[in-house]
């Protein structure tokens, strides 16, 4: 199901591919121009016509280059095509100059003016100019479509994993696990451990995968950690300290249940060495979870999204930074932004 595996290594290779054809058809046609030149103007047979050539096709190349340089100093449009404008012009400008004082080789190769010369490849420039600048635009189209199916893809794995949190066999058969015992005692903590299954279930199935407000989160998790805690009460123990005015703020889904399933199980717990779990804010637009960091020898295998994939659905939220983890000898911490 990891379809990002799939579609990263083709952009990867496929890239430097379009890169070097874009080039290729530039030299070609680079070397055709003066070929072109050289017929409509009666020139094959003249002396020196190799050479000639090659100093046409090396400034041709040359111009293009400069311009394909020329058209990324800025996003404005004025600005990029003045430059290219000017910065061609002193480019050919030059190139005559050499020309007519040492090399003796474009002008009589072509049999223009001067001026003509000058005319021509400037058209020339302009024409290269469009093509470079439309070969940019069709690439940054499709790149932008592949990062849009990216981001797809990583909605399509986040729902997919939240599928398997909520099919979670363990959970569900532990739970009525414990149940059938309380009923069979007669304990009557039954009703409450009922209702509070049927809180976190309600939740998992809802169909809706948007975030949802720190109230509804924090509900869940206390239904969460109760059906866990209990049987456990003196080696696991919550304590909650939030502000009402943050209650309202949103957070992805699932993602203190997260946080509190990787307390339980990642940390050894017992009568003598309880975990401590607490929910505690550092400002308004926060929300952190800490234990006390007694990690177990071997751990379960994970049945939850995770940290990276809580970590990607903040970035599909467009927040950076929204999973921060801070770690000692003591202590686990873990902070998520609310939005």
């Amino acid at each position: 199901m990891d379809l990002l595996r799939l579609f990263t290594p083709v952009y990867k290779i496929t890239q430097p591919l379009k890169t070097s054809s874009n080039r290729t058809l530039l030299y070609i046609f680079a070397l055709l121009i003066p070929g072109f030149s050289a017929f409509t103007n009666n020139l094959l047979f003249k002396e020196g016509l190799l050479f000639n050539w090659f100093m046409g096709s090396l400034v041709i190349v040359g111009l293009w280059r400069l311009n394909e340089k020329l058209l990324g100093v800025s996003d404005r449009a004025w600005l990029k095509w003045g430059s290219t404008f000017l910065g061609s012009s002193l480019f050919i400008f030059v190139v005559i100059v050499l020309d007519n004082y040492f090399f003796h080789t474009l002008l009589s190769f072509t049999g223009f003016s001067p001026f003509n010369f000058y005319l021509r490849i400037i058209t020339a420039s302009f024409m290269a100019s469009v093509v470079i600048e439309g070969i940019k635009r069709v690439n940054a189209r499709e790149q932008a479509k592949l990062e849009n199916l990216q981001l797809q893809t990583e909605s399509i794995e986040t729902q997919f994993n939240l599928l398997i949190q909520q099919a979670n066999p363990e959970f569900l058969f532990n739970s009525l696990d414990t149940l059938q015992k309380m009923v069979h005692e007669d304990d009557p903590q039954a009703e409450q451990y009922i209702l509070k299954l049927a809180d976190v279930y309600r939740q998992t199935l809802k169909k809706e995968r948007t975030p949802v407000s720190l109230r509804e989160e924090l509900r869940l998790v206390q239904s969460y950690l109760f059906l866990m805690m209990y049987g456990k009460e003196t080696a696991i123990f919550l304590d909650i300290n939030v502000s009402d005015e943050s209650l309202t703020y949103r957070l992805p889904i699932f993602s203190l249940q997260l946080l509190a399933e990787n307390c339980i199980k990642h940390n050894t717990f017992s009568t003598n060495q309880p975990l401590y779990i607490r929910v505690f804010q550092k400002d308004l637009k926060s929300i952190s979870m800490t234990n006390n960091y007694q990690p177990k020898t071997t751990t379960t295998p994970s049945f939850g999204v995770g940290i990276n994939n809580l970590k990607s659905r903040y970035a599909l939220e467009g927040i950076e930074n929204g999973v921060v983890i801070e770690q000692n000898e003591t202590s686990y911490t873990t902070t998520l932004q609310l939005f």
